[in-house]
């Protein structure tokens, strides 16, 4: 094993392996306009930060997006409405300033179509009614 192969393979963990292994094959982007808020752990989990992505792409499997944090890990959870629904995401790659983000479990056909569909950029950051998005079943 060389050098490069053990630095990547040692930064890894099963959220990013979990991640990779959904893959961009057979990904349909729609192409949208969304913020979205996330929250996640600094300096280990003894701080809990906010932040929000500009949506650009998504997918029931994924998106892409910017932000304009730069210290957001590579794992997060992604809040849809006013944090009523969180998502696990992990980043699986960061070109230029634009982050290629894959979802721990798909999101629903219905609220991806939903969002590709919306005119208020900031119509997720509100609170919203799952059931008008197709997602009953995220909600606990």
């Amino acid at each position: 094993m060389t050098v490069r192969q053990t630095a990547g393979s040692s930064s890894s963990n099963y959220l990013s392996r979990a991640g990779r292994r959904s893959g961009a094959a057979g990904q349909a982007f729609r192409k949208c306009n969304a913020l979205f808020s996330i929250l996640f752990t600094l300096k280990g989990v003894r701080e809990v930060a906010s932040g929000q992505l500009r949506v650009l792409q998504i997918s029931e499997k994924g998106l892409r997006a910017t932000s304009r944090r730069n210290d957001i890990p590579d794992h997060f959870y992604l809040c849809i409405g006013d944090r009523q629904i969180h998502v696990g995401c992990v980043i699986v790659s960061r070109k230029r300033g634009l982050l290629d983000i894959r979802f721990l479990n798909e999101l629903p056909a219905p609220f991806i179509g939903a969002v590709a569909s919306l005119e208020d950029p900031f119509a997720l950051l509100e609170p919203i009614r799952p059931a008008a998005f197709g997602l009953d079943d995220f909600v606990h």
